[in-house]
């Protein structure tokens, strides 16, 4: 029962965070640590926004951060029309480590590019 307790009140202490690069800068967004308790990631999506992405080889890194550490992490294609993206929803939430900030950075996209970013979870 406690534990069925402790998820209820997780769900309901959920939060949301969201952020945007400026123009060809990386961007970086992040859900500050909490002393004793873990971030649990539930999804989060990154959109490319402006003009569309400068071509490169191996297109943009995406990645989900435990503190500094990349713990997951994508790419959205080379040359990203604007409105490409990348959407994930975790079916089961990623434990970020006690202590620590969750976060998502995003490359550089080029010239006029933005990416917008948004990240979901709950704290326990």
């Amino acid at each position: 029962m406690q534990a069925l307790q402790a998820l209820e009140h997780a769900f309901g202490d959920g939060w949301s965070a969201t952020g945007a690069s400026a123009a060809n800068t990386a961007g970086a967004l992040s859900k500050a640590a909490v002393s004793g308790k873990c971030h649990y990631i539930s999804g989060f999506s990154v959109v490319v926004t402006a003009a569309a992405a400068t071509s490169t080889a191996a297109g943009f890194l995406v990645q989900l951060k435990d503190g500094t550490t990349s713990i997951w992490e994508d790419t959205l294609p080379a040359s990203a029309a604007v409105g490409s993206s990348i959407d994930v929803t975790f079916p089961t939430p990623i434990r970020i480590t006690s202590g620590a900030a969750a976060g998502l950075a995003v490359a550089a996209l080029g010239a006029n590019s933005i990416a917008r970013m948004n990240l979901a979870g709950y704290t326990i």
